[in-house]
């Protein structure tokens, strides 16, 4: 499948067949995967929609986040985080929503997961000012940036205010900072684990690392950081403890060669 040469983003939730039981119910192996197209570039008030996430609530609801960036398709300027739920397993999507909008400047790198015990979707996510570009942050020239959390006790249709977590998540010396992209989990005692990435300020490479929460999310801390950077973040299903995919396929702006499924959670 190629991709046209309109400016657009089509979304296309696909759960790879990878033979085991995740928070999305079970996939068989060989079973069809159906695209829907959920967000469409210069359609809703936005140029662009980008980095997406994908929970499954313990009700059954799926939640897909994304950032609208409402001017252009770079990583800063006016961007917003967006949500679109689906109560029929993903046939139909009910309209935007708007979860997070910190006016002129950036809010996205949407990273949720799924507290199963209370029901609770934790979401993650970072802001910079709009008009500092990744560069000069991970530099230590422009504003440096921030972490942020909030929570849906009713399925996604109401979040709390977004709450700053900065200090617990990210060490001084780290200037760029990315929350997922992509999905968290919970393991089989609670604890909830999102994947982020960042740099240390004088230095141009990435490094991964965890963080996670004991308490339902209400705290978070510093977890594991590989010695080498990986070449993706599978963390373990939380309820087999064996590893799983769900992927966002992107296909976006100019054409060019068939996506490739990225994998997150």
């Amino acid at each position: 499948m190629s991709v046209t040469r309109h400016e657009f983003l089509h979304y296309a939730l696909l759960a790879l067949t990878c033979g085991v039981r995740s928070g999305f119910g079970e996939v068989a192996a060989g079973a069809a995967l159906e695209q829907v197209e959920l967000f469409h570039s210069g359609e809703g008030g936005y140029h662009t929609y980008r980095i997406p996430a994908i929970v499954r609530s313990r009700k059954g609801t799926l939640l897909a986040f994304c950032e609208g960036r409402r001017t252009s398709s770079g990583d800063s300027g006016d961007i917003d985080l967006l949500l679109k739920r689906s109560f029929d397993g993903g046939k139909t999507w009910s309209p935007a929503q708007l979860v997070a909008d910190f006016g002129p400047d950036t809010i996205g790198n949407p990273a949720p997961v799924v507290d199963w015990k209370s029901g609770t979707i934790v979401l993650l996510m970072n802001s910079s000012p709009g008009n500092v570009t990744e560069r000069e942050i991970s530099t230590g020239t422009g504003a440096t940036r921030k972490v942020w959390i909030c929570r849906s006790k009713d399925d996604g249709a109401s979040w709390s205010r977004p709450e700053e977590i900065t200090s617990s998540v990210k060490r001084p010396e780290w200037t760029w900072y990315a929350t997922g992209p992509g999905n968290g989990i919970q393991l089989r005692s609670g604890r909830l684990v999102v994947a982020c990435d960042h740099k240390v300020v004088h230095t141009e490479s990435m490094h991964s690392h965890l963080i996670y929460s004991d308490d339902g999310g209400a705290t978070w801390s510093i977890g594991a950081m590989p010695r080498r950077r990986p070449t993706n973040r599978r963390l373990p299903n939380s309820r087999t403890g064996h590893c799983c995919s769900i992927c966002a396929v992107i296909m976006e702006r100019t054409a060019g060669p068939s996506p490739q499924a990225g994998t997150a959670g």
